[in-house]
């Protein structure tokens, strides 16, 4: 019996129940082969590279490699590298902080995100001239968690600005609960200029003129002795391609 037969047979309820497991039987089997047969991709990503920059990515992967599937994780730098060195993953898309250094890794930097401050598009101070950094005291915040290795470095700049972070604050490293929160509410919140573009695009925030002086180095990584597979290698070139239009070769 040909699959698309079973499948009509099955829909008009004439499939007995040994017939209709052995029919989903096949379909488990051909997967598994399938799998079996597939190159596959798997990599970590920052929160915000994996809501702009993967699905680009992605959709590359599916144009060039039709037979690679792509596992994301999402996740902060320290879990993702933790997650590199176990092996879960091939390479990570990340903050290529201090930490990140010893001969054990490669890095290769893809682009460097400045921090800015957004608010929703009719914000009280989103058409108001002349915005400082005292206004922005006046509202509640939307922060990385301390864990963050942005945290620290903003923490230090408002300090220097005299401005206290508002005891009403959110820390969130999730892209959605972020945007959620400021589209919502009155709160500032401190995003990658990349991701900022994003939604500013969508005409969903608008970017201060605020001046943080914070740049995030954003890189892939993996381990030196890591042996890629050709799909593994590809993927990485063309991740990196996408920023810098044609990537160094890599070996």
């Amino acid at each position: 019996m040909r699959f698309e037969e079973a499948y009509v047979s099955w829909n008009q309820g004439r499939l007995s129940q040994e017939e209709a497991a052995e029919l989903l039987g096949l379909r488990a089997r051909s997967f598994r082969r399938y799998l079996g047969r597939a190159a596959r991709l798997s990599l970590g990503a920052l929160p915000a590279a994996s809501f702009v920059m993967l699905p680009r990515f992605i959709g590359g992967i599916e144009s060039r490699m039709s037979t690679v599937s792509v596992t994301v994780w999402e996740g902060t730098s320290d879990t993702l590298i933790t997650m590199l060195r176990s092996g879960e993953v091939d390479f990570v898309v990340s903050n290529l902080t201090p930490k990140i250094s010893g001969h054990e890794f490669e890095k290769r930097l893809l682009y460097k995100d400045p921090v800015v401050v957004v608010v929703r598009k009719d914000h009280p101070l989103a058409g108001k001239s002349g915005v400082t950094w005292q206004d922005i005291a006046r509202y509640a915040m939307v922060l990385p968690p301390l864990f963050a290795s942005t945290r620290p470095a903003i923490e230090d700049f408002l300090l220097r600005h005299d401005v206290r972070i508002s005891r009403r604050h959110v820390e969130s490293l999730s892209t959605l609960t972020n945007i959620g929160v400021i589209c919502s509410s009155n709160a500032a919140g401190f995003l990658s200029r990349e991701l900022a573009d994003y939604f500013v695009r969508n005409n969903s925030v608008v970017i201060l003129p605020l001046s943080l002086d914070l740049t995030i180095d954003v890189g892939l990584v993996w381990l030196c002795e890591r042996k890629f597979t050709p799909a593994q290698k590809s993927g990485i070139e063309l991740l990196a391609s996408m920023q810098f239009g044609t990537a160094e070769p890599f070996s």
